[in-house]
């Protein structure tokens, strides 16, 4: 198998976890740090065999990837997360915050719980990474924003609200 790799390599010896790294926006961000020279953990909730696909990709640069299922919305998960990455490369020098989630509807059409969700996700787990009780040095890269959620659609603004 031919390795894909980046001639700058400008992230050689970090560790990376990125939260929500399953697929999408997180799973590019997981790869491009790879290419950069990472070695990458990344949380999934349900999306396994996607995160598997991602750590085969970082794996193709030469790195390490690791798949971790975390929920974002549980804080005790999130530092497990950061806990079993540190135990496994030995450190953790940058975190993605890149997990969210999208219930379509406007105001008057989300449950609370619903938006009790997209808040623990999209608010509180961006906070719970960044606690200093993680122990850990690191840069937090923050939060991505889709482009859907830059916009506004009408059919989303609950959830812009929480992003």
């Amino acid at each position: 198998m031919e390795m894909l790799v980046n001639e700058n390599r400008g992230l050689t010896g970090k560790i990376a976890i990125v939260f929500g790294g399953s697929r999408g926006i997180g799973a590019a961000a997981a790869r491009r740090l790879a290419r950069e020279g990472a070695d990458v953990a990344l949380t999934y909730v349900s999306a396994q065999e996607q995160a598997a696909k991602t750590v085969t990709a970082i794996e193709a640069t030469g790195r390490t990837g690791l798949a971790i299922k975390a929920d974002s919305a549980d804080p005790e998960a999130i530092e497990a997360a950061v806990a079993q990455t540190v135990d496994h490369f030995g450190k953790l020098d940058i975190a993605v915050i890149n997990a969210g989630i999208l219930l379509r509807g406007d105001v008057a059409t989300v449950s609370v719980e619903g938006l009790d969700r997209m808040l623990d996700i999209n608010v509180r787990g961006v906070f719970s990474p960044s606690r200093p009780r993680l122990r850990v040095s690191l840069t937090v890269v923050g939060s991505l924003r889709s482009a859907a959620t830059q916009r506004c659609e009408a059919d989303i603004r609950a959830r812009a609200s929480t992003r």
